[in-house]
């Protein structure tokens, strides 16, 4: 969040602290410092009873507890990620504020349990509005939770991605042909997914390739799979997999510098995005606006993209992937052709003036 921030810190009279519910290094203290006029941060137990599991849990809780209690008042306070023992600190938090808003980021609403589910809740009630990243996500969160819209506010508030300004001016300086010798592949390229997590369906993907009509020789199949949830797994079923292909698969394992990231990108021809579930991540807008031919699961909330004319090839299960593929490489020109339109549209979505004024509203800078 902080590239957000730091741009409505050029708002009139606006001023922001942090309260980080983990414990930071000097270092990153130090980071924050440029952005925020205090930061503030949880501390774990020391010494020997830190090894006693339960007494380190206890004492974070009760830490955050005291540290709550001695906030100043603030106009607002925003909990960006709501991770369920906040629930413990929030009626502590609401008498701190005029105003509480909490943004829900994907999987502190996807990948939790009832409990968690329960603790969201109470924070909820507290809660003066509720915000996402895109609206479908914002949807699920007020029928799940049973919310009366005309009694809790909520809104759409997309973080401001700093590094699609780079992304821009190197779109604007290079090709696809560029990006490819940049990157010494000389084929064209499918990439697929973003990550290792398990919800990416590596193993779905990967047997489309192998029932469709690609020529082997022509192709670079590469899988991201730098970060994740049960990355190492994913990457272990997935190198059984491949083992004995004839295609030119490649696992990436360690994260790219910047520079080669973004090459990755414009170089591809063709992404593949079925993931179980997702919210509007950086690296699909950047294959979106480079150009890649995206074939996308049509269960994601992406339906803002499909308003916007966002060109894509949807897909309505895994199941029609290897369909899908075959089409695109079938008729890779007159999709291509077809992409063009989306560079503007996604440089417009992430654009600065154009996500401004839901944040200016919602923290009632106006």
């Amino acid at each position: 969040m902080s590239p957000t921030l730091c741009r409505l810190k050029n708002e009139p009279n606006v001023l922001f602290d942090c309260f980080i519910v983990s414990p930071i290094s000097s270092e990153d203290r130090l980071i924050h410092t440029q952005t925020f006029s205090h930061v503030i941060s949880n501390e774990y137990i020391n010494g020997a009873l830190a090894r006693i599991r339960k007494i380190g849990i206890l004492f974070s809780f009760f830490n955050l507890w005291k540290i709550s209690r001695n906030l100043p008042q603030y106009d607002i306070i925003h909990i960006h990620y709501h991770h369920w023992y906040i629930a413990l600190i929030s009626k502590v938090l609401r008498r701190k504020c005029s105003k509480l808003i909490i943004s829900f980021f994907g999987s502190d609403f996807n990948e939790v349990s009832k409990f968690h589910h329960f603790c969201n809740k109470r924070s909820i009630g507290l809660a003066d509005t509720i915000c996402a990243t895109n609206p479908v996500f914002l949807s699920k969160i007020f029928n799940f939770y049973n919310l009366d819209a005309k009694r809790k506010a909520s809104s759409i508030l997309f973080p401001l991605m700093s590094a699609f300004s780079e992304f821009k001016d190197f779109l604007k300086k290079n090709d696809s042909l560029m990006a490819k010798n940049a990157l010494k592949i000389h084929k064209k390229i499918i990439t697929c997914g973003y990550s290792g997590a398990r919800i990416v369906q590596h193993q779905a993907i990967w047997t489309s390739i192998v029932e469709s009509k690609i020529k082997k020789e022509e192709y670079k199949i590469i899988f991201p799979m730098t970060y994740g949830t049960q990355k190492a797994e994913s990457i272990k079923n997935l190198k059984e997999s491949i083992a004995g292909s004839k295609f030119d698969v490649f696992i990436i394992e360690d994260y790219l510098e910047v520079n080669d990231l973004i090459r990755l990108r414009l170089a591809t021809d063709i992404f593949i995005h079925i993931q179980t579930r997702d919210q509007f991540s950086a690296s699909m807008l950047e294959h979106l606006a480079a150009g890649s031919v995206a074939i996308i699961g049509k269960w994601l909330p992406y339906d803002l993209l499909r308003e916007k004319g966002v060109y894509a090839v949807w897909i309505n299960s895994p199941d029609e992937l290897t369909e899908a593929l075959d089409n695109v490489i079938s008729n890779f020109q007159m999709h291509k052709d077809r992409t063009s339109v989306n560079r503007q549209i996604i440089l417009d979505l992430v654009d600065w003036n154009n996500i401004k004024k839901d944040w200016i509203k919602a923290y009632s800078l106006n």
